[in-house]
């Protein structure tokens, strides 16, 4: 009978990149590990050296796959799978905690194996940066000035205070995407531009009943407590942990707007579950709707519209109100339908229209500065 067990999200995203039959093994290993942790033939046991001191214990899944797993409280926790050696490895580098301040499991990179970036030579700074004026003061590093408490306040890991107030400048946090938990640096992001996230007074852990239940906490573990959600994960639902959004991203998800919206953030943020859980909840919501789902990327398009096939397994009805497509392909079909058989223009055709036009303009080919690289790569043009 299990009791109580957690899957991470690296866990899932790495099982998931497994040759089939590897999965396959995995997934029976895991689910006989959940039933039977005791067991001799798992070989279960804390690790050594560093990865003993960042909490990780090991469980084997057959001559050379190692699972790797802690306990949070009375629950046990996969995070990571692989090979014997590379799984250790995983483990050296990453660590598990509750953070003192949120009360939220992180898991996180421990600074300490983090290669610092080569330093640029001095010549390269010149040519990239000029140097400013005698008179202007130099920039301060921009979380030099916060108080430790605040930062931990934010979800940064105590050992990773140090590292955020010294980084020169805003622009060094896209190194940190995937370093700090998430929250953290989102949070750090928001402090950057201008928007202060307040934090909890209490230094203490707050009095959460499992920090696995905290809101941070549902962005990146899976919590199981009963047999049959253990088997919907093991018989390869990797999406289900999507399900448990976070708040912000669930406001963005269920408000009601009465006009246009936007959800921005840097890369790894979440932008992409909201889309695909706002479109869910809008087919849902409206069963007359039509919804279109669009992106730039042909390759994110084809992953959107998995995800959603997996978020709305059983509703087919509301999955059939989705349409999702790449915009090339969607601006393509709106051509057609309104213009009738339509082709590609190439640079041959293009290039002499502009020119064309720039000789018929007053200010001259060269002040127009018309061409077809003011076109952009990202942009097609039809012809009909």
């Amino acid at each position: 009978m299990l009791t109580s067990f957690a899957f991470a999200d690296s866990f899932l995203e790495r099982v998931q990149s497994l040759p089939n039959e590897a999965k396959k093994l995995v997934l029976r290993k895991t689910a006989e590990f959940a039933a039977t942790p005791d067991a001799s033939g798992f070989n279960a046991e804390a690790l050594s050296g560093v990865a003993r001191q960042n909490g990780w214990h090991s469980a084997r899944v057959d001559r050379d796959l190692r699972l790797i797993w802690t306990r949070i409280e009375a629950t046990i926790v996969f995070a990571w799978v692989d090979r014997h050696d590379d799984a250790y490895a995983w483990a050296d580098r990453n660590r598990l905690r509750v953070n003192p301040r949120t009360g939220s499991a992180q898991r996180y990179v421990a600074p300490e194996t983090v290669v610092t970036p080569p330093q640029r030579t001095e010549a390269a700074t010149a040519v990239a940066e000029p140097k400013a004026p005698t008179d202007r003061p130099a920039q301060e590093p921009p979380f030099s000035g916060e108080d430790d408490e605040y930062l931990l306040g934010l979800g940064v890991p105590e050992e990773w205070v140090g590292q955020v107030k010294s980084l020169a400048a805003v622009a060094d946090l896209d190194g940190l995407i995937g370093l700090l938990p998430d929250e953290a640096w989102e949070r750090l992001v928001d402090l950057a531009n201008g928007r202060r996230p307040a934090v909890s007074a209490s230094a203490t852990i707050p009095d959460l009943v499992d920090p696995l239940r905290h809101p941070d906490s549902k962005r990146r573990f899976m919590l199981l407590s009963d047999d049959a959600a253990l088997d919907r994960v093991l018989a390869g639902d990797w999406d289900a942990w999507q399900v448990f959004l976070h708040p912000s991203q669930r406001a963005a998800v269920e408000t009601r707007h009465r006009g246009p919206s936007l959800v921005s953030g840097a890369a790894g943020t979440g932008k992409s579950v909201v889309a695909v859980h706002r479109a869910a909840f809008l087919a849902r919501r409206n069963p007359e709707a039509r919804i279109l789902l669009t992106s730039y990327s042909k390759t994110l398009s084809v992953r959107l519209a998995q995800q959603l096939d997996r978020l709305l397994r059983g509703d087919a009805a509301a999955r059939g109100r989705i349409e999702v497509a790449h915009l090339d392909r969607r601006l393509m079909d709106f051509a057609r339908l309104r213009l009738g058989p339509v082709n590609i223009a190439g640079r041959s055709h293009i290039q002499p229209l502009l020119d064309r036009a720039a000789s018929r303009s007053e200010t001259g080919a060269k002040r127009s500065g018309l061409s077809l690289g003011g076109v952009g790569n990202g942009n097609r043009c039809v012809g009909h």
